[in-house]
């Protein structure tokens, strides 16, 4: 994983490396570390929603360049990317603001829809498991997305169903009602 990654950023030469602190397989902790050790140098901003000031305090003492919050903020996102142009504050935000306003996502937004087929099936399957981790796992992957392509309904439902199962020490039956809205929600996107 470590070397594909590298591997990646070498051939595509990013000014800015975003990291999502939650990944499946090796989490952002682990592929800062891993990147770090082969030699990246590339600036690394950690995407968390994980924003405690003790948990922000990590990343940076783990030697991240910068956090920004889950569900991420368009101009947040735009401000800390600026500082790591080699321009004045002026020309790196309107540089920064030129190359994400100009980025189309309609291919990226058909792609989401088409992702959520699985999602549903995701999430019919670990309910029918009962899976209360891997459902907040799934919410907590949802939730994001949803935001960033414009869903705001459904990464609302998706951050209320990782929340109630985050917050308490429930059965499977207090949060069939959160997952029965999250799963029509996402029945009424894809049609």
């Amino acid at each position: 994983m470590g070397l594909r990654l590298l591997n990646f950023i070498n051939e595509h030469f990013p000014e800015v490396i975003l990291m999502d602190i939650q990944m499946p397989k090796m989490d952002g902790l682990q592929a800062y570390k891993v990147l770090r050790e082969l030699g990246c140098e590339k600036p690394i901003i950690a995407l968390t929603a994980n924003a405690m000031t003790n948990e922000v305090d990590e990343y940076f003492s783990i030697g991240f360049d910068g956090y920004i919050q889950k569900p991420i903020d368009r101009q947040l996102l735009i401000s800390t990317i600026a500082t790591f142009f080699n321009t004045n504050d002026t020309d790196s935000m309107r540089q920064a603001n030129s190359l994400l306003g100009n980025v189309d996502m309609s291919d990226l937004v058909s792609e989401f829809k088409t992702s959520l087929i699985n999602e549903l099936q995701q999430f019919s399957i670990e309910s029918e498991k009962q899976e209360l981790d891997a459902l907040r796992s799934l919410a907590h992957r949802l939730s994001g997305a949803a935001h960033l392509f414009g869903f705001s309904e459904l990464s609302r439902k998706a951050t209320e169903l990782e929340t109630n199962i985050k917050n308490g020490n429930l059965v499977f039956a207090d949060v069939v009602p959160k997952i029965d809205a999250l799963i029509a929600e996402i029945k009424r996107i894809i049609g």
